[in-house]
């Protein structure tokens, strides 16, 4: 058979969708053959220490949707988006080491795992004289733009939020939908026909590893008391951004609604679609600008920009701290204070069976529908670490089996702020239950809604 031409491959991670895709749009720029290939990784569906595995139903359903909503994006402009099962830097290498790769293109990730197979798929690649390149796709700074704010045992949240403004950085502007009808597909019998290894999307289903999981989790049924139903893809993303910002302005109350727990827009709701890529971080910043240019500046919108420098910092410190983020003591290698451990106790809560009726509320809630509101996950954090005394990062993998919006970084961040084993200097974060009931939930209305 005739070597075909060099292509770029693009390896496409929690990047899920075109537009303001850094490694997309440069790949295509010498309007070569492109390659698109996901992985998915099987250490999502290992067992944990906590008895359950990394990837639950309705997490796994989000993920699954998404992917295949990219691939009918993908489609539009003539090409395929080619799905395996495996660790990724394995399945990589055999796709390199097949020949017909010039270049490989991908996004950066925050994790400790994430950034170690890049850093493993970059030496490879590197060896075999096939160029890699990187870029920032999921936050709004780069990491090399940052890094020297944190120094050298971190830093809070509040000090990183003031020297950036005092560098005077702001996120570049997202970047357009490249035209890829000008890159022709890659598509190759060669690497479509092999078992195991490079998967067409529209075949995925059959894959012996993966239709088990998947024939189960992909019609789970909605609960009725769900009020918020996202539809998955990039598509979907885009119409909830434009419809929360410009069709219905939320964005003007959002700072008076955001501690919310009842109705579909007291909050953005962007995070599942952001958790798996299919909205950009800077295209929401952008878009919060232009609507106050619109509609003048308000607390709403500029709140929304304070919560997503949160989410920057939690990415770029979980760069910084690597490893450290997933130990007991945090980043503060403090002995770790609880004794408790998984059991009952942490059974009971993820069950929403603790008998406090506003914590067993919320964890029903995120039983049902994968997801919970932002003030829910702190007020049951604390509650889990501080009065059920159980390992702070019990919690934080169930929210990662759980959430439908989880990502590494904003999850194991958010648990250890919680959990006191952060950069935060104030350890001792308690929330109390009952006063959080009173604030929020005068009436019950809450709690009525999602007791069993």
């Amino acid at each position: 058979m005739r070597e075909s031409p060099a292509c770029h491959l693009v390896w496409l991670r929690n990047d899920l969708r075109l537009h303001d895709h850094p490694a997309i749009f440069e790949a295509a720029q010498k309007h070569v053959a492109l390659e698109f290939v996901y992985v998915f990784d099987e250490r999502l569906l290992a067992p944990t220490a906590w008895g359950f595995a990394r990837i639950g139903w309705r997490r796994l359903s989000w993920l699954m949707s998404s992917i295949q909503e990219l691939h009918l994006r993908l489609q539009q402009f003539g090409h395929t988006l080619y799905i395996a099962f495996g660790n990724p830097v394995s399945i990589l290498s055999k796709r390199l080491t097949a020949g017909g790769v010039s270049h490989v293109f991908f996004n950066d990730e925050p994790g400790f795992e994430e950034q170690y197979d890049a850093n493993q798929l970059k030496a490879l690649a590197s060896s075999w004289g096939i160029s890699c390149s990187v870029f920032s796709g999921g936050d709004l700074f780069s990491f090399s733009e940052v890094s020297h704010l944190f120094g050298h045992k971190g830093q809070g949240f509040t000090p990183f939020r003031q020297k950036l403004e005092l560098a005077g950085l702001v996120p570049t502007d997202p970047l357009s939908l490249p035209d890829l009808n000008l890159c022709s597909s890659s598509f190759s019998e060669r690497i479509h026909g092999r078992e195991g290894f490079l998967v067409d999307v529209e075949r995925w289903q059959a894959h012996r590893k993966l239709s088990f999981d998947f024939e189960i989790y992909r019609d789970l049924p909605i609960d009725p008391r769900c009020d918020f139903s996202p539809e998955p893809g990039e598509v979907g993303g885009l119409n909830r951004l434009h419809d929360y910002l410009f069709g219905r302005r939320c964005i003007q109350t959002y700072k008076d609604t955001r501690n919310g727990m009842l109705g579909s827009v007291f909050s953005t709701r962007f995070s599942p679609w952001m958790a798996v890529g299919s909205l950009s971080t800077r295209l929401v910043w952008a878009e919060s600008i232009r609507f106050e240019e619109s509609y003048g500046r308000n607390d709403g919108s500029a709140w929304l920009r304070f919560e997503l420098l949160w989410r920057e910092y939690f990415r770029q410190i979980s760069r910084h701290w690597g490893r450290r983020m997933f130990l007991p003591g945090g980043a503060t290698s403090a002995p770790f204070p609880w004794t408790g451990r998984a059991g009952s106790p942490f059974e009971q809560w993820c069950r929403g069976k603790t008998g406090h009726q506003f914590i067993d509320a919320h964890m029903n809630e995120l039983l049902s529908t994968g997801w919970m509101s932002n003030r829910g996950r702190q007020v049951v954090a604390s509650y889990l670490v501080h009065q059920l005394k159980c390992d702070w990062r019990a919690g934080a993998a169930w929210f990662e089996h759980q959430l439908i919006d989880y990502d590494v970084a904003s999850n194991y961040g958010n648990w250890t702020y919680l959990a006191g084993v952060g950069t935060d200097p104030r350890h001792n974060r308690v929330f109390n239950p009952d006063l959080q009931a009173d604030r929020y939930d005068p009436l019950g209305a809450y709690r009525q809604k999602w007791s069993e």
